[in-house]
């Protein structure tokens, strides 16, 4: 068992870009929260890409369904602490 805490943060860098900052907080309740806290952070840089531009996916869709002008893209700081 293991417990978390995310925390997303956003501020704006230009008219339309903001830098998103998502901060991971993991703590193991058990021995098997422990292991799995451990593989999870094992894995956890490689995470940050995959999350932006998910993201900035859906971002994009969601924008040109509605014809808006100019796009918004978010850079994506993640991060296990």
């Amino acid at each position: 068992m293991s417990t978390a805490e995310i925390q997303v943060r956003v501020r704006p860098l230009t008219q339309d870009t903001c830098r998103v900052t998502v901060t991971y907080r993991r703590t193991g309740l058990s021995a098997e929260g422990d292991r799995f806290v451990d593989t999870f952070a094992a894995g956890f840089e490689k995470e940050g890409p995959v999350w932006e531009e998910l993201v900035n996916r859906r971002l994009r869709a969601w924008q040109d369904s509605r014809a808006r002008a100019p796009g918004l893209h978010l850079d994506i700081d993640i991060k296990m602490v």
